[in-house]
């Protein structure tokens, strides 16, 4: 069988994380904002005490996903910063050690983010939620439902500022279109008054199909009816918003509901992975992995069922510690991320054991894919505490149906025993699972 060897470009991605630019003349606040955005976030933090410094920054290529700026620099005192970033695209969020009504409304019309006053560190709680919430909004999917086209492109404007992916619609009649094409929308903004269909039927249409915990609503109206607002949340609306509103009341709303969503969310899907690695867990393997069975039984699609062991794990937890073992399996999972395909499914089976549901592609895929996840992991050890640890795999990979599901992945871990049996570090493949 073909081997692939990986380059140090295979094994070392380009840095893709977003990046926050923090610009402020108080080391403290910096140092604070730089440590606590780092733990909570995937992102990259930059840092800049002045204007010139961060021009000097974004002039190199950068991925900058939002900028936290003081208003009053060195350099810049009279908020030069916020018109600066303007100009180079780069959402801003303003930190002023001084706030009046003349001056928020100063900050408000640079159309900034938002802005947090600077007291004695409670301000640090609220930045880092708004920074991880810019970095992650362009997964969110936010519908806007208004027969009025002027309203609409408010409403996209506000959200696209903050990062959202906006979706129109102009009555409830089209909005059900959309939510057919792009179910995994977040919220849904929804007039009350429109022609064909109006708010509150869209609404409970809606409710039929996604539960408060799958999608928000916020029902907005500029109707003077004090009911309305009770009709449109018994009509299963999570909030609503009187037009015309104040900018800030509106990002209060809309984020504290995407909030609530993506928490349930990020709950479901953590009762899905294994803590130690982030792989889907057991449990999920076996309910996910028996739909694709019964898929594959009905010939909508090829299944490859892979089991991978890693060599000599005990001896790893018994020389270096079970420490490095955890790091271990951290390590092979990140390389087993980076090298299956999309498509496939990756889980932690159990200890030291993994498994591969391997959907699709011509007879002869599953045997390169698992070959090239063989290959980079021996190729890719482990640097624990300044010590290189070798790490290889052993495959079993089976195609045959078989009776069960199950009984798939019990002929695929016999065919990894297999692969022990006969010197570690190889794949045996069982039928359908391509040729030697």
């Amino acid at each position: 069988m073909a081997s692939r060897h990986p380059s140090e470009h295979d094994c070392q991605p380009a840095d893709t994380r977003p990046q926050v630019l923090l610009v402020d003349d108080s080391r403290s606040v910096m140092g604070l904002l730089k440590n606590r955005i780092e733990i909570a976030s995937p992102a990259r933090v930059l840092t800049a005490s002045t204007l010139a410094g961060a021009s000097e920054l974004l002039a190199e290529p950068h991925n900058v996903a939002v900028a936290v700026a003081g208003l009053c620099l060195a350099d810049a005192p009279n908020g030069e910063v916020v018109d600066f970033m303007h100009a180079q695209k780069v959402p801003v969020v303003v930190l002023t050690g001084n706030m009046d009504e003349q001056v928020r409304e100063t900050i408000l019309a640079k159309r900034v983010i938002d802005y947090v006053v600077k007291r004695q560190g409670d301000e640090v709680d609220y930045v880092v939620e708004l920074v991880q919430r810019l970095c992650g909004n362009h997964e969110l999917k936010v519908l806007v439902v208004d027969d009025g086209r002027t309203s609409r492109l408010m409403i996209r404007r506000l959200l696209e500022a903050h990062n959202y992916q906006v979706l129109e619609a102009e009555d409830g009649v089209q909005a059900l279109e959309v939510l057919e094409e792009h179910p995994d929308v977040t919220m849904v903004l929804s007039d009350y008054q429109m022609p064909r269909m109006d708010g509150a039927e869209l609404i409970t249409r809606i409710r039929r199909r996604w539960t408060r915990n799958d999608m928000a609503i916020i029902g907005l109206s500029a109707q003077d009816d004090p009911t309305l607002s009770a009709r449109l949340l018994k009509a299963g609306a999570s909030d609503y918003l009187t037009k015309p509103f104040i900018e800030e009341e509106f990002y209060c709303r809309v984020h504290q509901n995407a909030d609530l969503v993506r928490s349930i969310r990020a709950m479901r899907d953590a009762s899905r992975r294994d803590y130690l690695t982030g792989l889907y867990n057991r449990r999920y393997l076996h309910d996910t992995g028996a739909k694709l069975y019964a898929n594959a039984r009905r010939g909508n699609l090829h299944l490859v069922a892979a089991m991978l062991d890693l060599d000599h794990f005990k001896h790893i937890n018994d020389t270096y510690g079970h420490q490095a073992g955890d790091l271990a399996l951290q390590h092979v999972a990140k390389l087993l991320r980076q090298s299956v395909r999309a498509s496939d499914m990756l889980a932690r089976y159990g200890g030291e054991e993994f498994c591969v549901l391997l959907a699709n592609g011509d007879a002869g895929q599953p045997a390169l894919v698992l070959e090239r996840v063989r290959q980079v992991v021996a190729d890719t050890p482990l640097d624990y505490d300044g010590q290189r640890i070798e790490i290889t795999l052993s495959i079993g990979a089976t195609g045959e149906l078989g009776e069960s599901f199950e009984a798939m992945l019990d002929a695929a871990d016999h065919l990894l025993y297999e692969a022990k049996a006969a010197g570690r570090n190889r794949i045996v493949l069982g039928d359908g699972a391509g040729t030697d």
